[in-house]
């Protein structure tokens, strides 16, 4: 009995560090960590996680329809809302690089969605899909014309 203990619980707890080595660590604003760049790192970079919003913070509806200033008037509109009504005020659009990291981190949580679900922009107003089939998500995932809603998934650093 003491044996199959003592084999049980580092099995346990291996487990139990890989499984929140995924990503599925949720941050002190209730969104998923989804980098975390190591001790020390806050003091060389400004920041140490990356924390994506708990949820999507607002949505282009029709965006085939807006042009540039439609589309930034309705990212400004949900950013000042989500950094007045939040705990945390420190929210911002992620730029095209960080976008695809945090959807590569989450193709777990996409598979939840239809397909137009998958469309999210990035501060450089690059809309990008995010797919359950691959494996790394490059510029290839950039939408051209996107046509339907996209939606706007914050994040921020600390």
């Amino acid at each position: 009995m003491k044996k199959t203990l003592f084999i049980l619980i580092p099995v346990i707890i291996l487990f139990c560090a890989c499984a929140l080595e995924v990503g599925n660590i949720v941050g002190p604003a209730g969104g998923y960590i989804f980098l975390d760049r190591g001790k020390g790192s806050y003091d060389t970079l400004g920041y140490r996680y990356l924390e994506c919003s708990p949820i999507n913070a607002g949505i282009i509806e029709n965006f085939e329809t807006k042009n540039s200033f439609q589309i930034q008037e309705d990212i400004n509109k949900a950013m000042t809302k989500l950094n007045s009504e939040s705990k945390f005020n420190n929210w911002e659009l992620p730029d095209n690089e960080t976008l695809r990291m945090m959807l590569q981190s989450f193709r777990w949580e996409l598979t939840r969605f239809g397909e137009k679900r998958y469309q999210y922009i990035s501060s450089e107003l690059d809309v990008y899909r995010g797919t359950t089939e691959n494996t790394i998500l490059s510029e290839q995932d950039k939408i051209a014309y996107p046509v339907g809603n996209v939606y706007i998934r914050p994040i921020r650093k600390f």
